[in-house]
C-alpha cells in the first residue's frame, strides 16, 4: 500500500485504511493487473491526409488484431483507436474514435468482437492523426503506453508524437511494410 497519487485509478483506494490514516491510500496491484496500453491504428499511407490503400489498410487491421491479442492474453487493458471511418463512433460526436476498449483476459466473445469492430473500420482516413491525438491526450492521463499502428512515418507524425514523451507517454511505432501481398507469400507480384 502507498499514499494516492494524480492518476491512480480510484478501484485501487483501500477506503477502510484510507480512513484510519487520514489520506488515501491506495492497493498497489501487479503490473500486468493494472497496466493500460493505447493503441492507434492509422491506414495512412502518405502525407496526403485522406489517401488510403484496402491492402494496406488489411495489414495494419491484422497487425492490430494480433497485438491486442498478445496483449490481451497478458491481462493488459488495450484502448483501440483509428483514424478510418468508423460509423458507430458517430453516435459520441466527431471527436470521439475510441473503437475498442477491452477489458480482462482474451477469450473467444473478446475475439470475435474485436474482429467484427475492426472488420467495420474503413480502409481510408477520415480523420487526422492530430485530432485522435488530441482526443488521446484528453482521455488517457500519462503515464500510458502508447504504440501507433502504422505503414508511413513522417516529420509531421514525428512532431506530433513528441509532446507525448514530453508529458510521460511511452511511445513506440510499429511500421508495418507495404508490401504486397504476392511478395509476402513468396509469389512475383
Amino acid at each position: 500500500m502507498r499514499t494516492y497519487a494524480q492518476g491512480d485509478a480510484v478501484r485501487d483506494i483501500t477506503w477502510i485504511a484510507s480512513a484510519r490514516r487520514g489520506e488515501l491510500i491506495v492497493l498497489e496491484r501487479a503490473t500486468s493487473m493494472s497496466q493500460r496500453l493505447v493503441v492507434l491504428a492509422s491506414v495512412r499511407v502518405s502525407k496526403h491526409t485522406w489517401e488510403g490503400h484496402p491492402d494496406q489498410a488489411d495489414r495494419i487491421y491484422e497487425t492490430t488484431f494480433a497485438l491486442i491479442e498478445a496483449l490481451s492474453k497478458q491481462g493488459i487493458q488495450c484502448l483501440l483507436y483509428c483514424d478510418g471511418y468508423w460509423r458507430y463512433g458517430r453516435q459520441y460526436g466527431s471527436d470521439h474514435h475510441l473503437v475498442f476498449s477491452g477489458e480482462g483476459f482474451w477469450n473467444s466473445r473478446l475475439r470475435h468482437h474485436l474482429g467484427h469492430l475492426l472488420g467495420s473500420v474503413a480502409a481510408y482516413p477520415a480523420v487526422s492523426l492530430t485530432n485522435i491525438l488530441s482526443e488521446i491526450r484528453r482521455t488517457v492521463p500519462p503515464p500510458t503506453q502508447l504504440i501507433l499502428v502504422i505503414s508511413y512515418e513522417d516529420d509531421f507524425i514525428r512532431r506530433q508524437i513528441s509532446p507525448f514523451q514530453r508529458a510521460g507517454y511511452d511511445v513506440e511505432t510499429l511500421l508495418v511494410s507495404s508490401t504486397s501481398i504476392a511478395e509476402d507469400e513468396g509469389t512475383p507480384p
